[in-house]
């Protein structure tokens, strides 16, 4: 059973701002948003999308869906619930619950009329097998998608996977 961790916005303060101060080459793909910042040993990572369901967005060496690091966020009467890694179709195990550790640090979010936006950072390299090695100039697969439904075993209403980079 997947465990899920949720963050409290009113006891914790957080909000969220939809713009980052300083971004990476933004992108947007079907309406998500992605934006990252690049830190010394850390990503920070803002995605949005036109929904009150889930947001995610995945890593890959290769253009599948299996075996994507992929982070699924969504907001739950103000709180955001999230989990880790995709083994095999519909199963969405945390990390935590496959031996691994969680490395997503919430920075913030918000879910307004039109859309759900969440902030978050990442460890450059978590050390942990599951989370893939964000590593600058090198490509990989980013996956974006989101959902019109909070619950993470429901299908994504839009799902795009494009070649992409970090530059710093």
């Amino acid at each position: 059973m997947l465990s899920l961790l949720f963050f409290l916005q009113g006891l914790l303060g957080w909000s969220v701002n939809p713009e980052l101060a300083a971004t990476n080459n933004p992108v947007t793909v079907s309406n998500i948003t992605f934006q990252y910042r690049l830190h010394a040993d850390s990503l920070e990572i803002q995605v949005s999308a036109p929904t009150h369901g889930w947001v995610a967005v995945g890593f890959h060496n290769d253009a599948k869906l299996i075996g994507n690091d992929l982070l699924m966020f969504s907001v739950i009467d103000g709180m955001v619930v999230y989990q880790e890694y995709i083994r095999n179709w519909n199963d969405h195990p945390e990390d935590t619950a496959l031996g691994g550790e969680n490395s997503i640090d919430v920075i913030g979010y918000l879910e307004d009329e039109t859309s759900t936006t969440v902030k978050f950072k990442i460890p450059i390299n978590s050390g942990d097998s599951f989370d893939t090695i964000h590593q600058p100039n090198r490509d990989f697969y980013l996956l974006l998608a989101y959902s019109v439904e909070d619950d993470f075993n429901h299908h994504s209403m839009v799902r795009k996977q494009i070649p992409y980079r970090f530059i710093p």
